[in-house]
This record gives C-alpha cells, structure tokens and sequence, in this order.
C-alpha cells in the first residue's frame, strides 16, 4: 500500500491498495471514502494533480464505485 500527503485543503491523506485497486481518501472532516477499482494510473495522476480535491471530484468520485467507511 502506498502513502501519499496531498497539498489540498480537504484532504488529509491518500493510501492506495495496488494488489485490491482501492483508493482511500481520508478528508480532514473525519470523512473517509473507499473508491474502487481504480487503476494505478489514476492514483498516480491524482497524486501529481496540482488541486487535488478538483481531480479527485471530476476524475474519481463518479467514475468509479466507492463508498463511505464508517469504522476505521
């Protein structure tokens, strides 16, 4: 699993599963959110987006099926 500290303001941290292809955001309001089935190419990008947030919203959060984690 890698581990990644993003420069965004709502996002606290990315970890990404390689062998599972889940990625996981953690935001700073608590919230944290499984999106699954992304290729590693797209974690990739995501990591070197200059806003974060904006390519997490119009690259991954409706393209991909995710789901919230409540116990973490």
């Amino acid at each position: 699993m890698s581990f990644e500290t993003p420069f965004t303001d709502n996002i606290k941290s990315i970890k990404y599963d390689l062998s599972e292809k889940i990625l996981t955001i953690e935001f700073y309001d608590g919230e944290m959110y499984k999106h699954y089935g992304v290729p590693k190419c797209i974690y990739s990008d995501l990591t070197k987006a200059p806003i974060r947030g904006y390519f997490l919203h119009n690259r991954i959060r409706n393209n991909y099926p995710h789901k919230r984690v409540t116990n973490f």
